[in-house]
């Protein structure tokens, strides 16, 4: 149960194995050197196990961030930013690993949606391209989720100046809007 669990974590910080960390708002995090990962990563790839620790912290990420892109406007976003800049590298992991599955190309598609307002609030313009680009790759059929994408798409390029790929995207966004009659979407998409 939750004991064994806190009593191991225990042991492995007395051991130097896990190192505690300050998170967000005093809560604690736990971090490990990057020799005890790749032996943690070696163990489970040699268990057969990888894969199926990689897909449960890919959907404990996109939980995460879809719960916080709620978050990203108003005085929520003081804690919210925090939160996932503290994340940003299992983030990373997980769009990285969502590249290269295609066979959950929605789940990757929603992963880097929930992600527009955190990079844009954060800098990350370039970086939530290539996510979003990743995501569009896998995804082509005209849907909500690729217009959302093609929006936050166009956002980035805006960001970085890049005003003829902007274009190109709000477009192709505004079209699959209008064919799914959706209003919200399309006054969002025509915002920019």
């Amino acid at each position: 149960g939750i004991d064994d669990l806190l009593t191991g974590i225990a042991t492995l910080v007395d051991q130097n194995l896990l190192r505690r960390l300050d998170g967000v708002n005093q809560e604690p995090r736990f971090g490990m050197l990057e020799t005890i990962r790749d032996y943690g990563l070696e163990q489970l790839a040699f268990r057969h196990e990888a894969a199926a620790v990689q897909q449960r912290h890919f959907d404990f990420f996109l939980t995460l961030a879809e719960t916080v892109e709620a978050q990203m406007f108003g005085p929520q976003r003081a804690v919210a930013l925090p939160q996932l800049t503290a994340d940003l590298d299992n983030l990373r992991d997980a769009v990285n690993l969502s590249a290269t599955q295609v066979e959950q190309a929605e789940k990757n598609l929603r992963l880097a949606n929930a992600l527009i307002w955190f990079a844009y609030f954060s800098n990350r313009f370039t970086e939530a391209r290539r996510w979003l680009a990743a995501g569009l790759q896998q995804n082509r059929a005209p849907t909500a989720l690729r217009a959302k994408a093609l929006w936050g798409a166009g956002l980035m390029a805006i960001s970085l100046g890049d005003y003829a790929s902007a274009r190109i995207e709000l477009e192709e966004s505004e079209t699959i809007w209008r064919a799914l009659d959706d209003p919200l979407g399309l006054a969002i998409t025509l915002r920019d």
